[in-house]
């Protein structure tokens, strides 16, 4: 009985309790030939074992946000109204959608299309939000949901090492994309709100893995990573009007993971010299960047 209500195996289930209903007299002395009854049951059995092999693999339908076949940790955001939407990437490299609404959560969904990397999903008001992911060519992709329904992926070109992007929307219309290209870069593509997409720009950097970028006070953005030294490192917005240097810090935190603390903080996450976890809080500008040090 507890197998029949796990909701990972709703596929297995169905074909499991088709053979226990078929097969169900046989253990009890077999089927009578003559039997018209047995006779029924033994065609239906024929065709719903065929029904059952054209089934496709089925996704969990309970309150459980799990997903069988996951090979990271799903990218979740939240909205101001509480709702969580979160996808996750399957071994075929498919994503699968599920959201909760502040109750419960919903049916998962197969998204169609193969990916190399998790994905990165930024939020733009009630029902709006923008995924982005690179495929194995080294593209970005991008699939937006207006409304609570999702549109089609769109191709946004570049050249980019297979991994995570880390996007950030500074400003209601306006969304940033970064990522490492194949060369060890940091690559950049912006849109501004309006129906095109700026071209992709190297903003150079030494790049050992995917970056974890933040979103700052005045529609700003900051970057951070680590160099292929084990160093954090970072792109880093000036204080006072447009642009942004590089910034190497003196200690090393590996593959960090990056959010705004408040303001223009922001505080990173990583695997340290030690093997530890290693902590960097500071000023994520230029012109007042401060560090509170590696713990």
């Amino acid at each position: 009985v507890r197998s029949f209500r796990d909701p990972m195996r709703p596929a297995l289930i169905r074909r499991r309790s088709f053979w226990i209903w078929t097969f169900g007299p046989c253990a009890q002395g077999g089927l009578r030939p003559a039997d018209p009854m047995a006779s029924l049951r033994i065609a239906i059995m024929l065709l719903a074992a065929v029904w059952a092999l054209t089934l496709p693999s089925a996704w969990p339908q309970s309150t459980d946000p799990s997903v069988p076949l996951a090979l990271e940790a799903p990218e979740c955001v939240g909205s101001q109204d509480g709702r969580v939407d979160c996808l996750t990437r399957d071994r075929a490299g498919r994503f699968v959608w599920q959201y909760h609404d502040g109750r419960k959560w919903s049916p998962a969904r197969l998204i169609p299309g193969e990916f190399a990397g998790s994905a990165s999903c930024v939020v733009r008001g009630p029902l709006g939000l923008n995924c982005f992911a690179i495929r194995r060519d080294g593209s970005l992709w991008h699939l937006a949901m207006n409304g609570g329904r999702w549109r089609q992926w769109r191709p946004l070109g570049g050249v980019l090492a297979v991994g995570r992007p880390s996007c950030v929307a500074p400003a209601r219309n306006q969304i940033t994309c970064y990522a490492r290209t194949r060369a060890g870069t940091l690559a950049v593509k912006s849109w501004l709100g309006d129906s095109t997409w700026q071209e992709w720009r190297d903003a150079g950097g030494d790049l050992g893995g995917d970056p974890s970028c933040v979103r700052l006070r005045f529609e700003r953005s900051a970057c951070f990573w680590s160099r292929t030294d084990g160093r954090l490192s970072g792109l880093f917005p000036v204080e006072v009007g447009p642009g942004s240097a590089i910034l190497t810090l003196p200690r090393a935190i590996g593959s960090p993971v990056c959010a705004t603390m408040d303001g223009d903080r922001a505080v990173c996450v990583g695997k340290g010299n030690s093997g530890k976890t290693a902590t960097w809080r500071g000023l994520a500008v230029l012109g007042g960047i401060g560090d509170d040090g590696i713990k």
